[in-house]
């Protein structure tokens, strides 16, 4: 009994929030410590971002001396033109060469006239510059003309101010946690009120930057430990508010404040006099705020501690306990006095190193983003105090909206839900028409929204996941980490000056990354606070996947064990492999051949040959139309013909007697004419599927994927009803025969029923035979069998098309080999076996044990005496009156989350993988070379792919793959439009992310819903994706509006994806499950019990 009182006893002291629970959530003491702290971090929202308007460039150029002989006229050509991002304005750095434009004066020579100004020699400034007075009567760069050559000092001066920041943090992180919280505070506190005293009386950049190193070093360090002391000291509701309402919030009033100043005190010297004196108010504080009662425990000082919870009790006005401390918490205490801990211990435990450098990546990620937006609202459109005070107001609303979602919702959640948000928006920045500037600053505002959320957030996750004994140095260090990122954050905006999209495409590629890192880190949402090393490694070393050991693979008897007699690759595996791979190859022509088949060629209208018009008018009848930026001749429109006519009949000359702009237009009626350079006909040019009936097209498509989904549907229900292999060939010979009956269409609406018909086959075979590779063939083989054999035959069928089409350039003639390839289907019926997992699900063992006994002589291997035990008969006998059909996906919790979100992930990849492919036709160059090089892509990917599953968990392959090429796709639309061959390049390692996402998407589904609903699972998600098809047409279709808004669907809904796989079970290395309480055991109930599960499973569907 004594010793049970002594482990109590122990585990009390590791709980201090439960020890000071009498205090009270809110009370006197708590408000004190609150308002104090926040008051304290005010001062915050000046230091490092006053750099924003103290060290900005107003607009400038070469000073021209007064007394130097250039009349008037000279004079004003002396500064030259320049064109900087589309915008033409006078150059900021160069001059014409004075001596030359002196002479040229006093001759009385004529600019542009007697000669041409665009040869006469540049110069630098060798006069220095005229600033612009208009906004600011004077900044750094203005006083020590850091302009052109010197340009780089600007953002140097902000990188140095950082890594004084990033020496203090790192050393006021060890010495808080040596010396005590408040000391400390109060140390930094009036080191950055000094330095910024000093500052003001800067004789020279060189001084003023030194001096900016030492206020970094006091501004951020104070900040940091202020946060830790009120981590420590308040309850745990308190502290969610003081995360969010009270530092964060703190400094945005600070920050807000800051422009607002900055519009009333327009020079720097005296700007940063308001500042200095802002350091007045850390006077007070000292007699307001207390140490840590937390770290004086850590450091053994149990009497200190005491009196501040006694006192604070009394501020309260509430009873203390008559021993706050049992003496077994005190002993713990007093023995820890001696433990000094420093910073190596993170590197020490795998699992507290592993969160150090996640937390780490995360700070870095996140502050990169923060700084760089934030030192960026002086390059915006408009007035720089407006977009820097919008800029701080943003952050009002994001620390209101974390406090509700750190109060409500995961960390995992928070976290990434504020990063993907921050990063998207930065992403679509640039790709907002130039004209539209007001949209652009809009959409860099809510990232900085979702970025300054996360930053709130990331403050919490860290403190709530390290030990009170290193909390502090651990935050100093994930601190450090974010110095580094700020250190770089100014050169992130000077990028800009070479290719002013480089900024934002860093930032929101960095900003999603890091929305898939916060995965990987333990939860801490309804966790109290960890006390000691050995206390956070008892608490994360439970998290699943986390921990640094090794775990068992669970023992479940299954289908793959029975099996094993067989080996992983012999001669029946290869036959299987071999035959069902064969059976896919014309998968990679179905679909597909519409790229070419439904292709609209360039057009125009049709001009009748007798129609007495004079050639001269005849070549202005099409009249011209500027498209995407390039101008040529119209497709939808001519001029009236009538009117044409008699102009040219009257020998009217046009552009001379007559502007031609104003002749009315009209609709091609004559038809149109179609250039026949790519392709002898399509269904476009047969049937004249352009301008008002254009949208036909893309119909077409959607059309045919309707019929994919109906077909997956149902296919699915059957196949896992009547078998897999009769429903495989059913669906091959409908492909087969739908592609034959296409030849032979008369009309737009034949092709497109037929077309219905071939999609309705033509997917149902390839997910059944998936279906039936992974089922008949083991662990080892069927990793390799769901990316070299399902996928890469596709991709082979995929690239034998386009060579195939180059020489048949005629619709109907390219459809015969398209149907042909059908043949192949006929042998391998003799080849392919029924499922041995299926029949046994269906209670029919003999045939099971049949087909076994026949691979073993295949294999040339002994089939042991009973390949079934006794019990696994029974097993599979009581089975057979089970019949599930797909409502069985809406009984149970897990399997309808389960299936939910692989849908969703489904009709991602599909719509992203199709309108991919459609738009290979509408790349720059050849389109067979794109489409050939659209398939080529999937070579690789698909062995990439096998790797992956080989060695990695689902959802790193999932996930990685998804966001690469939604991040590839986003960048598209940010490549200038004269480097066409990139954005291609790009486009094809998008296609190569999504491709492989696809491959990887297959077998996870697979290895997540048990034998007897597998087929009607895959049915339901492929059902899904189907969906995702019959948009991608339109998706593509969106392009003809602006250009970009494909390239932002795709990505946006990729990297999406890639959150949603994290929420799925992983499966690497667990074995497939045959039976629904199977896939319930191993993937968990939605909190149902067990034997639910089961009665569940045994009610006849």
């Amino acid at each position: 009994m004594k010793e049970f009182d002594q482990e109590n006893d122990n585990r009390k002291i590791r709980d201090y929030d439960s020890i000071t629970s009498f205090l009270g959530s809110w009370g006197h003491f708590q408000m004190r410590i609150f308002l104090a702290l926040a008051i304290s971090i005010l001062p915050n929202g000046f230091t490092g971002i006053y750099i924003v308007f103290v060290g900005d460039t107003p607009p400038h150029e070469c000073y021209i001396p007064e007394n130097n002989n250039i009349s008037k006229v000279w004079k004003n050509l002396t500064i030259p033109l320049e064109t900087v991002d589309g915008i033409t304005k006078r150059s900021s750095c160069w001059r014409l060469d004075l001596e030359i434009v002196r002479n040229y004066s006093q001759k009385n020579i004529i600019p542009n006239v007697d000669v041409n100004v665009s040869e006469i020699p540049r110069e630098k400034c060798l006069d220095g510059w005229t600033y612009s007075k208009k906004i600011y009567q004077s900044t750094i760069v203005t006083d020590w003309d850091l302009v052109c050559d010197d340009a780089y000092k600007t953002p140097l001066t902000t990188s140095i101010h950082y890594v004084g920041v990033l020496v203090g943090t790192m050393v006021s992180g060890q010495m808080s946690d040596r010396f005590g919280r408040k000391p400390l505070l109060f140390i930094m506190m009036a080191l950055q009120t000094i330095a910024t005293t000093a500052q003001i009386f800067s004789p020279s950049w060189e001084i003023f930057t030194f001096i900016f190193c030492f206020v970094g070093a006091g501004g951020y360090s104070n900040y940091t430990i202020a946060f830790v002391l009120g981590s420590e000291i308040l309850s745990p509701k308190t502290r969610v508010v003081f995360c969010s309402l009270g530092v964060f919030m703190g400094s945005a009033v600070g920050y807000m404040l800051m422009p607002a100043v900055a519009y009333f005190i327009r020079d720097w010297r005296m700007l940063l006099v308001a500042m200095a004196a802002s350091g007045l108010i850390y006077i007070p504080l000292w007699w307001l705020l207390s140490e840590s009662p937390r770290w004086l425990l850590s450091q053994g000082r149990v009497k200190d501690a005491e009196i501040i919870l006694r006192n604070a009790a009394k501020i309260n006005k509430v009873e203390v306990p008559e021993e706050i401390f049992s003496p077994a918490e005190i002993e713990d205490a007093l023995s820890k006095s001696n433990e000094k801990t420093n910073p190596l211990v993170i590197l020490k435990n795998c699992n507290i190193a592993t969160i150090t450098l996640l937390c780490a990546s995360l700070w870095m990620i996140i502050t990169i983003s923060y700084y760089a937006l934030l030192l960026n609202t002086s390059n915006l459109h408009g007035d720089p105090y407006l977009n820097c005070f919008l800029s701080a107001v943003t952050e009002v609303p994001a620390y209101l909206i974390a406090l509700l979602l750190l109060q409500f919702c995961s960390r995992h959640l928070c976290q990434s839900s504020s990063l993907f948000l921050g990063g998207v928006m930065i992403l679509c920045v640039r790709l907002i028409p130039i004209d539209l500037p007001t949209v652009g600053v809009l959409l860099e505002m809510l990232g900085k929204f979702g970025v300054t959320a996360a930053f709130c957030v990331v403050y919490s996750v860290t403190s709530e996941l390290f030990p009170t004994v290193i909390r502090n140095t651990a935050m100093g260090c994930c601190s450090m980490a974010a110095r580094i990122a700020t250190i770089i954050s100014p050169f992130i905006i000077y990028l800009g000056k070479y290719y002013k999209a480089l900024p934002y495409i860093v930032m929101g590629v960095l900003a999603i990354c890091g929305g898939i890192i916060c995965f990987m880190l333990p939860e801490t949402y309804g966790r109290t606070l960890p006390e000691t090393i050995p206390q956070m490694q008892q608490i994360y070393s439970k998290v699943e996947g986390f921990s640094c050991k090794k775990m068992d693979g669970q023992k479940v008897r299954d289908y793959d064990t029975i099996t094993s007699f067989l080996g992983s690759w012999g001669p029946f595996q290869m036959r299987i492999f071999l035959a069902l791979a064969i059976s896919i190859i014309p998968n990679g022509f179905v679909g597909i051949y519409i790229v070419f088949v439904g292709d609209t060629p360039p057009h125009e209208c049709r001009i009748p040959e007798n129609n007495n018009i004079s050639k001269i008018w005849k070549n202005v009848t099409i009249p011209l139309e500027t498209v995407n930026g390039v101008t040529k001749h119209s497709s939808c429109w001519r001029l009236n013909l009538e009117m044409v006519r008699n102009y040219s009949q009257k020998n009217i000359i046009p552009h001379v007697d007559v502007n031609v702009s104003e002749i009315p237009w009209e609709t091609c009626l004559d038809g149109w004419t179609y250039s026949k350079e790519v392709y002898q006909s399509t269904i476009v040019t047969e049937w004249n599927l352009v301008c008002e009936n254009q949208y036909k097209n893309p119909l077409t498509t959607s059309i045919h994927y309707i019929g994919v989904l109906l077909g997956v549907l149902f296919a699915g229900q059957l196949s896992d009803r009547f078998g897999r292999k009769p429903i495989l060939f059913v669906m091959m010979a409908i492909q087969t025969v739908g592609l034959t009956a296409q030849i032979f269409s008369p009309s737009w609406e034949t092709f497109l029923l037929i077309f219905f018909i071939v999609g309705a086959g033509g997917y149902s075979n390839y997910v059944i035979a998936f279906v039936l590779g992974v089922e008949v063939l083991n662990p080892k083989t069927r990793v390799v069998f769901s990316s070299l054999g399902v996928f890469m035959s596709s991709a082979l069928g995929y690239m034998a098309m386009p060579a195939v089409a180059f020489f048949l350039r005629e619709w109907r003639m390219l459809l015969i080999p398209m149907a042909a390839s059908g043949l192949i289907y006929i042998p391998l019926w003799w080849f392919i076996p029924e499922s041995p997992r299926w029949l046994l699900s269906q209670g029919r063992v003999a045939e099971a044990e049949a087909i076994l006994k026949d691979a073993a002589k295949l294999n040339k291997v002994e089939v042991p005496e009973a390949i079934f035990t006794q019990s696994e008969v029974e097993k599979f006998l009581m089975m057979q009156d089970k019949k599930f059909n797909i409502l069985i996906l809406l009984k149970s919790c897990n399997i309808f989350t389960t299936a939910l979100l692989c849908s969703s992930l489904w009709m991602i990849v599909a719509m992203n993988y199709y309108a991919l492919i459609l738009n290979t036709s509408n790349l720059q160059g050849d389109p067979y070379l794109n489409c050939f090089l659209s398939a080529a892509t999937e070579v690789p990917a698909y062995t990439i792919v096998l790797l992956l599953l080989r060695y990695s968990s689902r959802r790193i392959c999932q996930s990685s793959t998804l966001l690469l090429g939604g991040i590839m796709i986003i960048c598209v639309n940010l490549i200038p439009i004269d480097l066409p061959s990139v954005a291609v390049l790009l486009e094809m390692v998008g296609k190569f992310g999504i491709t492989s996402a696809f491959c990887v998407l297959y077998a996870f589904t697979a290895e997540l819903f048990p034998t007897v609903i597998r087929n009607t699972a895959m049915g339901c998600c492929s059902t899904a994706a189907r969906i995702g098809t019959i948009i991608s047409p339109f998706i593509i279709y969106l392009g003809l509006y602006f250009r970009a808004l494909p390239y932002i669907a795709m990505g946006v809904t990729a990297i999406s994806g890639s959150g949603f796989c994290f929420i799925l079970p992983e499966t690497h290395g667990k074995a497939l499950p045959e039976t629904l309480s199977d896939m319930q055991q191993i993937y968990g109930n939605c909190g149902k019990k067990q034997k639910e599960a089961e009665n569940e499973e045994n009610t006849h569907m």
